[in-house]
């Protein structure tokens, strides 16, 4: 389905380390990555450029990652996404399972081994190899 295309992210977090570590991790694995601060920001991109999958913190200033979610899926209904928070008692939503999300699209911070990312975003996508 990806094969010979550069497969696009778009990561939302508030906190600079998390969305520089993981923006600098995702591009030497060859993903296109762009990064922002906001829902708001995120949604702004939406309007010009679909990634084929984001990477959305729950907490964040002005309209939370849930909301984000679905937001984005109105405006285009196939992205694929992964939750990354720092929050113990996060629990995915009904709205968001009914998005599609289980507990295998969620990542719990702090992450130790970043590869978790990449092979999420493989099962995700459903990339082929070779």
């Amino acid at each position: 389905m990806h094969r010979n295309r550069v497969i696009s992210i778009l990561i939302i977090d508030d906190e600079q380390s998390v969305r520089i570590s993981l923006s600098e991790y995702l591009k030497d694995l060859g993903y296109d990555v762009t990064s922002v601060v906001t829902a708001e920001d995120a949604i702004a991109h939406l309007r010009t450029q679909k990634p084929d999958l984001m990477i959305v913190d729950i907490r964040l200033p002005g309209i939370d990652g849930i909301k984000l979610i679905i937001k984005a899926h109105e405006i285009y209904s196939d992205i694929k996404y992964l939750i990354h928070t720092g929050s113990v008692a996060f629990r995915l939503p009904d709205a968001l399972i009914k998005l599609g999300l289980t507990s295998e699209s969620v990542v719990k911070k702090p992450v130790n081994d970043l590869n978790i990312f990449n092979h999420k975003i493989q099962e995700l996508l459903k990339i082929q190899n070779g």
